[in-house]
């Protein structure tokens, strides 16, 4: 039998699927019909020998199959895409790039002064930043998509190495003119009874604030009432301004301009996050990534001198 390899566009056709969610939103995002989308999905299952996605009353998902083949189809098609880009290149060499997988926070916090340092260095890199959750960023990394990785440490993962950057202190956002505003700040075991709004379940940052409340509440009544999850900090900061509730963030988030919204210390117990660097022990970091790792060493510590002497205030 002749052997059918997938062509590039069948392949991101799949992939705007389970983006997507739905094979209608998937055509809207490429550009094609309905029916030209699903003709693209079916040469790519004939060519992988199995069905890649399966149609729900909830939209589309995968089939284990196509689980278990995504992880190789992007990489497959990353591939693709930067040999066409460095065949596109003019002769003499092949730009430098660098993938990194960030944090949300991290990434409008900690990336932009070492991002513009390195392309002043480095005029011709070409970056991809891959704005993630956690655990979305350590998967990336495992799946070999991204060089370097800004997490949260422990990462728990014994094929990666890792460096710490910063410590990040929760904060307490409320809205101006709060109780804890005029305290100048607040201690878990005075939530109680508060509305709070919390990091969705299954995040890092959910996980933390749980258990400090649970800590600071044991066996008490009257716990902070849990009644709003959002999958982003800055909705959760955004709510709190807006008067829904209160929000429990740490403070990398809090970065930039707030209106209507207050931040102060949060004592007893007093819960950090550990941002650092995270890679592959078994790919050595290309030159890029170490460059950028040293400038974000740096910028590490230009933060932590202006919070020691006092240049940068929660609120």
């Amino acid at each position: 039998m002749k052997r059918i390899d997938p062509h590039p566009d069948d392949l991101r056709a799949v992939l705007a699927v389970v983006e997507t969610g739905a094979f209608g939103r998937a055509a809207l995002t490429l550009g094609l019909s309905q029916p030209a989308l699903s003709r693209r999905v079916m040469r790519a299952e004939a060519a992988l020998g199995g069905a890649l996605l399966e149609r729900g009353g909830h939209g589309a998902v995968p089939t284990s199959l196509g689980r278990d083949s995504l992880p190789a189809l992007q990489r497959a098609l990353r591939a693709f895409d930067d040999a066409v880009d460095a065949a596109r290149e003019p002769r003499g060499g092949r730009r430098p790039q660098l993938s990194i997988a960030c944090i949300q926070t991290a990434a409008f916090a900690l990336m932009p002064g070492p991002l513009a340092r390195l392309s002043r260095a480095i005029p011709e890199i070409r970056v991809r930043l891959l704005d993630l959750s956690a655990r979305e960023g350590l998967r990336a990394l495992l799946r070999g998509e991204c060089d370097l990785a800004v997490n949260i440490l422990p990462t728990h993962e014994p094929d990666l190495q890792e460096e710490p950057l910063l410590d990040d202190p929760f904060r307490l956002v409320v809205p101006t003119g709060h109780r804890f505003a005029e305290q100048g700040q607040a201690r878990w075991a005075e939530l109680r009874g508060e509305r709070l709004i919390v990091a969705a379940r299954g995040a890092v940052n959910h996980g933390l604030v749980r258990g400090a409340i649970e800590e600071a509440h044991r066996g008490e009544p009257g716990q902070p009432r849990w009644w709003l999850e959002v999958s982003h900090l800055s909705t959760a900061i955004e709510f709190a301004g807006a008067g829904l509730g209160i929000a429990a963030v740490p403070e990398l988030a809090l970065t930039g301009a707030w209106p209507n919204v207050t931040a102060v210390p949060l004592r007893e117990p007093e819960v950090v996050r550990h941002v650092g660097l995270a890679w592959r022990r078994t790919s050595p970091l290309p030159p890029a990534a170490r460059r950028l790792a040293e400038l974000l060493r740096d910028e590490a510590r230009r933060r932590h001198d202006s919070l020691r002497t006092g240049q940068c205030h929660v609120v």
